[in-house]
């Protein structure tokens, strides 16, 4: 009984400090990012969806996450200097720090609100803008502080039908609010002023007809800058309008063509300003950057391949900023023309992963990644064609390996992936799941049916008789006779024979099966479209259905064992269930679409997906980006407690290891160790200790060889290890 206590210690204990999901790629999220803001050279923040908020104090060399508590899209932030800052979301919050960003309270949660642009004149007076619905009634509105956000009041509701995205004062009277409304079947821009504070706002008449305003700057009281959308014929045409009297006039400056959208405009003086934005249809997107350095002429300065451009930032001091829909931070200084890429990795969607062990891995979709490194790194693999779209991956061991595809691509590595080579498949039909049990002995499965098998490391592929016509997307096998396939219209079939003959099994569910999984011969899971979850207890004759987060597709499953089982989907989803319990939605940090999972044991996992999404549980730095644990602890306790990792050396060791941590501020500190069944054998650390460096040794002459993991828990923070014992 002592045992299974300790274990289950242990293990609650790993899940707690290990669970969240960190960014691995691309760096530093790739999550759409709405808004930059910088207040010097070097101290920036950049916000965006599923809570996203990203600090910088070194001038974008290194970003840090920081917590929001939300999980919605995060529109727009404004910093009035380097402690003092605001961030307006989605679903009505307005967020506020007074510590540069360490910590986000919410001020205020707008009824049925909108936010979509937010500034601050100073640490007291702001403005939020953007709409609010009651009912079917949607209209503009504008919220005010003038005691930092304390207090926030409704300074204006406008008509039905209005929504308000953008906010800008020259000064705590002279301010300006933009936008849209309609008037049954007809839009049109809506642009709003003020002469005292917002007291009143007067709506400004514009010559030009406008559909809708995306945004407005000033450079000073008189000269400014719109970015809009207005019909010209049959299209609607993206326009950049500038004013020189406070907007008593409006002129055309810029008109680009139907493919081309602005969103945010930026002024940097009286002559230079840019705008962001995004032209092309579909695949032939590009994001942009469009600027003018006479205060007349707009030109395209930076383009940006598959991705949009969401906003921009202007700052005397660090240059320019612009930030992107897969995450993209870019800058460039105030006397350059040459905008650099800050952020980095593959943006790339990722369909499937496959990890050999804890260091070595790859993904698979649009490109292929590899890692040796756990995934603090990843580098793009060149293949036969950049139009390749690739489905799955699957090693037998370290050195042999396949790739699936589009029209019957079948890619092989015998050498760790240094050359991969086509194999002759005999079909073009897509390919969508690959399973070896042994390097020899495999399996493919993809559209209409199609079952591939091999004997020979895939030197030969022998396309077997399908049971089914429609579209297969999942394989697995326990042994050499006995499989199972499933695919669309909730089709299961089981072999006992090497695929000689199929059997049915009785799914109950006509929705497509994704991804399936078993444990053992009898038990198994199986995850599908709208949330569906399926679990077998007698080798799949038949299976227990229930649909835990409907109208979110599931792709894949995974699972330690029998007590431990993850699933993922779209939009971010993540499911756990241990054991018997319920599941839970767990914390993804993304609304990215999520298609496979790989675990490696309870303390390390992958999730990929698109947009290059690559999220790891485990270790909480990754390469520059510091992600805070599920236990409330900010960036400023993790710096604060333990300096670096906790590390042991000599690791193996053959009698006498020493663990070694540094302190940055006394704080109680308790260091165990366990064996791997969570067995705790040895209790080596329970007092207060100062700031500094400090060792402790483990003995370990009395026990056996093997591994032993150290935990250290310093206040909220706890790291562990693993200690390999050999004599």
């Amino acid at each position: 009984m002592k045992t299974f206590n300790l274990t289950t210690i242990l293990l609650a204990l790993i899940i707690t400090s290990q669970a969240q999901w960190n960014w691995q790629n691309p760096y530093p999220v790739g999550n759409q990012l709405e808004d930059i803001a910088f207040v010097d050279a070097n101290t920036g923040w950049a916000v965006g969806s599923s809570g996203t908020i990203l600090f910088t104090e070194d001038a974008g060399v290194n970003w840090y996450l920081q917590k929001s508590n939300l999980n919605t899209d995060l529109t727009a932030v404004s910093f009035v200097d380097e402690i003092n800052g605001w961030i307006v979301s989605e679903s009505g919050e307005i967020l506020h720090s007074r510590n540069g960003g360490k910590t986000w309270t919410s001020q205020f949660k707008g009824f049925s609100c909108n936010f979509y642009s937010v500034q601050f004149v100073n640490k007291k007076v702001g403005w939020a803008v953007g709409k609010m619905d009651i009912g079917p009634i949607k209209t503009g509105v504008i919220y005010y502080t003038e005691d930092g956000g304390r207090n926030w009041s409704l300074q204006y509701k406008g008509k039905a039908s209005m929504k308000l995205h953008s906010v800008f004062f020259t000064s705590p009277e002279n301010g300006w609010a933009v936008g849209s409304s309609s008037n049954g079947s007809v839009t049109s821009g809506t642009v709003l002023h003020t002469t005292d504070g917002g007291e009143s706002w007067e709506r400004m008449y514009v010559s030009v007809t406008l559909i809708s305003i995306n945004s407005i700057c000033f450079s000073d009281r008189n000269n400014g800058w719109m970015s809009a959308r207005k019909e010209t014929g049959p299209t609607e045409n993206p326009v950049i309008l500038q004013t020189t009297d406070g907007g008593l006039n409006w002129h055309v400056q810029f008109e680009g063509n139907e493919t081309m959208y602005l969103s945010k405009i930026r002024c940097i003086n009286d002559e230079k300003a840019m705008a962001s934005g995004k032209i092309g249809i579909g695949s032939e997107e590009s994001g942009i950057i469009l600027r003018t350095l006479d205060g007349q002429y707009w030109k395209i300065a930076f383009t940006l391949n598959d991705s949009e451009i969401k906003s921009l930032c202007v700052n005397a001091k660090s240059g320019n900023w612009a930030v992107g829909s897969h995450g993209e931070i870019l800058h460039v200084a105030q006397s350059s023309n040459n905008w650099e890429i800050l952020s980095r990795g593959s943006t790339k969607d990722i369909k499937a992963a496959c990890f050999v062990d804890e260091r070595n891995g790859w993904a698979v979709g649009e490109s292929v990644l590899q890692t040796n490194d756990g995934g603090m790194s990843w580098s793009e693999k060149e293949f036969i064609s950049s139009e390749d779209h690739f489905r799955d991956v699957f090693f037998a061991n370290p050195r042999s390996g396949w790739i699936v595809g589009e029209k019957g691509l079948i890619l092989h590595t015998k050498n760790h992936g240094e050359e991969w080579h086509a194999q002759n498949r005999g079909t073009v039909e897509d390919l969508n799941a690959v399973y070896f049990l042994v390097p020899r002995v495999g399996w493919v499965v993809g559209e209409s049916g199609t079952i591939l098998y091999t004997s020979d490391g895939g030197n030969n592929w022998i396309e077997k008789t399908s049971p089914t016509h429609v579209d297969l997307n999942t394989v697995t096998f326990i042994d050499l006779n006995t499989g199972w396939v499933a695919g669309d219209e909730g089709v299961i079939f089981k072999t006992n024979d090497a695929g000689k003959s199929w059997i049915q099994m009785a799914s109950r569910t006509m929705n497509k099966i994704n991804d399936l999984k078993m444990i053992d011969y009898f038990h198994g899971w199986a995850v599908g479209d709208d949330g569906l979850v399926l679990e077998t207890v007698n080798g799949g004759i038949s299976w227990f259905s229930e649909f835990v987060v409907p109208g979110k597709n599931l792709n894949a499953v995974g699972f330690i064992g029998h007590n431990e089982t993850w699933a993922v989907g779209d939009d971010g989803v993540i499911l756990y269930k241990r054991g018997k319990s319920l599941w839970q939605v767990k914390a993804s940090g993304t609304k990215n679409n999520l298609h496979d999972i790989c675990l490696a044991d309870s303390n390390n996992g992958w999730v990929v997906g698109n947009c290059g999404s690559i999220l790891h549980k485990g270790s909480a730095q990754i390469d520059g980006l510091f992600v805070v644990s599920d236990q409330e602890m900010n960036s400023e306790d993790a710096k604060n407690i333990l300096a670096n990792e906790v590390v042991n050396f000599p690791n193996p060791f053959n009698y006498q290891t020493t663990i070694a941590y540094t302190l940055s501020r006394s704080q109680h500190i308790v260091l165990h160790i366990y064996s791997t069944n969570g067995q705790l054998v040895a209790s080596l650390l329970n007092e207060t200790q100062p700031e500094g460096m400090h060792t402790v040794d483990f003995k370990a002459d009395a026990l056996p060889n093997g591994i032993y993991i150290y935990v250290l828990n310093a206040g909220s923070e706890i790291q562990k290890g693993k200690m390999l014992l050999a004599r």
